[in-house]
Order: C-alpha cells, then sequence, then structure tokens
C-alpha cells in the first residue's frame, strides 16, 4: 500500500493550489485527476487581487501580472449607445499592490500552477480517479484507477476534495448538495470583435434583446462574450450562429464577431455543502460551493480556500498544531461562502429580471449610481474590498485573539499592506515580510529595548513550542497606521491574517495565545 500524508482529487485551479501550498511548507502528497491534462478551454475568466496576493506568497504573481490583462475599464451601454465609463485600472489604489482585477483564464492559471510545481519536481497524476475511499482511525485509504484500468491503494492522512461541481469525494461521503439552478440558459464565447470597443476594458450591454458582456483578453481585439441565450427561440443546445444575431442587437452599429475560438453555453447553480470538513476529508472550491459568476469571484475563492486549508493541514502533519484546528477551515471558509452566495445571488437576480423595475435600475439608475459612489473614496474602497476579497475578515474564527482591539485594525482582519520602516531604517512593504512560510510577529514597540525583549520572547516561544515564527520590529511610515498600531505586537498568520494582537509583548502572552489558539483543543 502507497503512502503519503495527503491526497488531492482534482488538478484543476484549486487542486493545483493546494498542491502548491503543501509543497511550499514540505508536505508530502498525491495529486489524481481523471483527465488527461490541464484545462485548454479559457473558462473562468478574473483573477482578482487577493488571489495575487496568494501567488506573490508563492513567487508567481509576477508572471500572471505579465501574462494577463489588467481590465482598465468598464463601459454601460442602452440600446446600442454608450451612456457611461467606469475607470478600474487603480480602483484599490493604496489598499494592494494589486490594485485591479486581472484578466488571467483559468487554462493560464492552471499552466502557471503547473510550471510552479514542475520546477520543484512535482508530478501530476493524470487520467487517474478515484475510485473508493474508506476512513480509518489513522487515515483514509484510497482506491485509485488509471485509464487502463490498474488500481492502487493509497493511505492518506487527509484527502481534499478540489473535484469540481461533480465531486466524487463530496459523492463518496455523502455530503448533500443543497440550493438550486437558475432557469436561464447562458452562452459563452471567445472570439475577436471588430467595432468600436475599447481593448482593454470591459462592456455591458443592456436593450431589448436581453443582455451581454464581453471582457478583454490578451490579443488584438480579443474578447470574451458571455450572453442570455433565449430558449424559446433557439432551444436548448443552441450554436454561436443561433445566438449571435441577437447578442449583435445589443452593440453599437457597425460591430462584427469573427468566428468563435472556443463556444460553449451553461445554465447558473448556487448549491453548497453543509460542512466543509468531514472527518479526514476536506472539500474546497467548487466541490464544496458554486454560485452565479457575477463578480468574477468563483475561482479566486476556490484558490484562497485552498490557501486557508493548506497551512493549517502543514502545521497539523509537521506536529506544530493539534487537528483541532483543521476545524477552523469550515469555521472560516463556510461563513464567507454563504456570504457570497447569497450576494452573488441577490446580484445575479437584479441582472437578469426581466420586471420593468430591474429593467430601468440595470439601465439606468446603476451605472449612474456606481459613477457617483467611485467619486467617493471610502465607497471606492468598500467596493474594491468586496470585489478584489481583500476585504474578507474572520474575526469570529476560534483563531482571532486580541486585547489591543482597535477600528483600524482587528483580530481576523488581513494585515494591510502598507509601507513600514524598519530598525535599521530602511523601507519595506508589510507584504515582503510575509514571504518565508510561517508566522510572522511584528513588534511595533516604542523603543529598542522593549523591541529586543519581544524578540527574546518571540523565540523562546518558537523554540519552545516548534512554531515557525519570524520576527520584525518596525514602524508604520504612515501617520494613521503608526497611531493605530503604537506599542503593539501582531501575531500574522501564514496567510496574512492577524491571529493576535497584543500590549503585552511577553513570553507568557504570546505562548499562551499558540497554546490555547493554535496547539490545543478549544
Amino acid at each position: 500500500m502507497e503512502q503519503t500524508s495527503v491526497l488531492i482529487v482534482g488538478a484543476g485551479p484549486t487542486g493545483l493550489m493546494m498542491a502548491a501550498q503543501l509543497a511550499r511548507y514540505g508536505v508530502s502528497f498525491r495529486i489524481v485527476d481523471p483527465k488527461f491534462g490541464p484545462t485548454r478551454e479559457s473558462r473562468a475568466l478574473v483573477v482578482q487581487a487577493r488571489t495575487l496576493e496568494a501567488y506573490q506568497q508563492i513567487g508567481i504573481a509576477d508572471r500572471a501580472v505579465a501574462e494577463g490583462q489588467i481590465m482598465t475599464g468598464m463601459n454601460f451601454h442602452v440600446n446600442g449607445r454608450h451612456r457611461r465609463r467606469i475607470p478600474l485600472s487603480e480602483i484599490g489604489d493604496g489598499l494592494s499592490p494589486f490594485p485591479f482585477a486581472l484578466i488571467y483564464e483559468q487554462s493560464k492559471n492552471e499552466a502557471l500552477l503547473g510550471h510552479h510545481l514542475e520546477q520543484q519536481s512535482i508530478e501530476i497524476d493524470w487520467g487517474w480517479r478515484l475510485e473508493a475511499m474508506t476512513e480509518k482511525e489513522n487515515g483514509i485509504e484510497s482506491t485509485i484507477v488509471n485509464s487502463e484500468g490498474k488500481s492502487t491503494v493509497l493511505h492518506a492522512e487527509y484527502v481534499v476534495g478540489a473535484d469540481g461541481a461533480s465531486s466524487r469525494v463530496r459523492h463518496l461521503l455523502g455530503s448533500t448538495f443543497s440550493g438550486g439552478t437558475y432557469n436561464q440558459l447562458f452562452f459563452v464565447a471567445d472570439l475577436k470583435i471588430d467595432g468600436d470597443i475599447p481593448q482593454t476594458e470591459g462592456s455591458i450591454f443592456f436593450g431589448g434583446a436581453g443582455f451581454a458582456l464581453i471582457f478583454p483578453m490578451v490579443g488584438e481585439r480579443h474578447f470574451r462574450l458571455v450572453g442570455l441565450a433565449p430558449r424559446d427561440r433557439v432551444g436548448d443546445d443552441p450554436t454561436f450562429d443561433d445566438v449571435k444575431g441577437n447578442a449583435l442587437q445589443l452593440f453599437p452599429k457597425g460591430t462584427s464577431f469573427c468566428e468563435p475560438e472556443w463556444f460553449s453555453t451553461y445554465v447558473v447553480h448556487h448549491r453548497s455543502v453543509p460542512a466543509f470538513r468531514v472527518g479526514r476529508s476536506f472539500l474546497i472550491g467548487d466541490a464544496a460551493h458554486v454560485h452565479s459568476p457575477v463578480g468574477g469571484q468563483g475561482m479566486n475563492t476556490g484558490l484562497l480556500d485552498a490557501q486557508n486549508l493548506g497551512w493549517k493541514l502543514a502545521m497539523v502533519l509537521k506536529g506544530q498544531a493539534a487537528p483541532t484546528l483543521l476545524d477552523s477551515y469550515h469555521d472560516e471558509r463556510w461563513a464567507f461562502a454563504q456570504v457570497l452566495l447569497s450576494t452573488t445571488d441577490q446580484a445575479f437576480q437584479a441582472a437578469t429580471s426581466p420586471s420593468i423595475l430591474a429593467r430601468l435600475l440595470r439601465e439606468h439608475g446603476f451605472p449612474n449610481l456606481l459613477g457617483v459612489v467611485l467619486r467617493i473614496n471610502r465607497a471606492r474602497r468598500f467596493l474594491f474590498s468586496r470585489i478584489s476579497q481583500t476585504g474578507i475578515e474572520y474575526r469570529d474564527s476560534p483563531l482571532s485573539h486580541g486585547q489591543a482591539k482597535t477600528k483600524a485594525l482587528q483580530a481576523g482582519d488581513r494585515f494591510p499592506w502598507i509601507e513600514l520602516k524598519m530598525e535599521d531604517k530602511s523601507l519595506m512593504s508589510s507584504f515582503d515580510l510575509f514571504q518565508a512560510p510561517g508566522w510572522t510577529a511584528i513588534c511595533f514597540a516604542a523603543n529598542k529595548k522593549a523591541s529586543r525583549a519581544a524578540h527574546e520572547a518571540c523565540e523562546a516561544v518558537a523554540h519552545n513550542l516548534n512554531i515557525d515564527l519570524h520576527f520584525h520590529a518596525a514602524q508604520p511610515n504612515d501617520r494613521h497606521w503608526r497611531r493605530a498600531l503604537s506599542g503593539t505586537l501582531v501575531l500574522v498568520r501564514p496567510d496574512t491574517f492577524v491571529g493576535c494582537i497584543s500590549r503585552d509583548m511577553t513570553e507568557d502572552t504570546i505562548a499562551a495565545y499558540f497554546r490555547n489558539h493554535v496547539q490545543a483543543k478549544w
């Protein structure tokens, strides 16, 4: 019987991200997928800022940005006439090193992550499917079968199901996938469009013929086109020729579509499992939750599921945390998924409702309101934080604890992207401190004596509790953050969320956090 620490089922973006996270911590795993290679179709399209921040930690963000297309704006058209342009290229300026939405399709994400694993001599077992799995006291025995019928029994301490909406892992666990399916039929096409269309911007088209969206892709005049396929006219299995005439009615005169490189139709589901953890098995990405594509959240949510679970599995498998730490994966990500399902459902209903009021709001009210709102700095920052997922917080998580809570930063928040002045007077981005795997302690002490004492306390805790804890002493360069964080020690989790904020920098206080929240049962 073969042995490994983790069996990852599914080698799409979510499964590959899980593999990259485990590899970062030196955890053994096997990743299998019944397909014979990576996805060739573009499929999911948008990579948000929070995902790029996760990519930055494993050293692949720069390549993604270089190969992708930054969406510089969004245009609204009604009955073929341009109504409003919303600038987007720096909508998150000052909030993230990636203040934009990146068009970087699923196939490229898979290639990027696959190359990252290949550089570490990690192989993906293509053509292998999960046949059966049985949980034992010390792990899970899984039977995997290749395309030639050869079977292997594999013992893993944990199984991660990253195998999509039709998840075999979810089926074998007997987990329900409650929710529903919308009635509308949509089509998607990657193609070249000739006409008066901005090259690097997206556009939404409303009108009597329905609605359509386009997103810029890499390549001259290359776009993703998404639209509603009227079933009463085209049936349930239309071709591109069946739908393009209806879509063209929404575009400015003189627009023409070239033959698509890829065309598909789909219906939209909104579903979730009741638990993201079942014993020694975990569900991530579409295996755990599927929802409307409104806002470009789907692929990003799966990738961030993997980031959240990856470091926790690593700590448990390396003996640095109690197995109960893994419960926090469900606590944190299930709660976020429910909010996402609700908000994307509401947005989808507003975008597709046939009512006269909804149509008036789509065509006139929403574009005008959005134009006004984005002139307000606070509103713009709020909108970016929601869409980019940089605003995710786990304040109610069992891992979040802090004596020195402030309105600016609380335990459970993502640590902000700010400029720090280090003890040697050099300036550094806060995110540069999070490149090494493990926890990060940032000391904002008032003087060097207090800083040295905190450093010694952190070193003692790291040694005594077998924790990877990297210490840095700094002061925020920004006056606002300097006031908010002065005199505190912030313990930042491996996924850059704040675990603990404390004004007491003693060894006992730091050790108590790890013992009570990471290494002990709560």
